[in-house]
Order: structure tokens, then sequence, then C-alpha cells
């Protein structure tokens, strides 16, 4: 995430192609760059399909109050 911080399907797809435990890295990153740019950061097609995503975009608007 930290090498493109603007960028969060870049660091997603960085971090997915990376050596080691490149799943986990993958989630680390996506968490990372989502907190860092929130939902919007993400093709709708992607966020369309994130599991829970009507109660995470609830618990972020009362975290925003």
């Amino acid at each position: 995430f930290l090498l493109f911080p603007d960028e969060p399907v870049t660091a997603l797809r960085r971090a997915a192609c990376s050596s080691g435990d490149s799943d986990s890295i993958a989630c680390l990153a996506g968490a990372f760059a989502g907190a860092h740019a929130g939902a919007d950061a993400w093709p709708t097609a992607w966020a369309d399909r994130i599991e829970y995503h009507g109660e995470l975009m609830t618990l972020g608007a009362l975290w925003d109050q």
C-alpha cells in the first residue's frame, strides 16, 4: 500500500503478485487502501461483491459521526 497510496487498485494488484503469503499481503494492502481512500477507491464492480458491503458502509457512516 505504501508504494501506491493514491492508486489502491495498483497497490492491491502488486500485493497479490508478491512472493510469499500474497493472499494475506493483498488482504492487508486492500484494507489499508480502503481505510485511506474510502469505499470510492474501488471499482463499482468490485465494491458490489464485498461481503457485508451494506453493513460495512453503515459502520463507516456511524464512525464518521
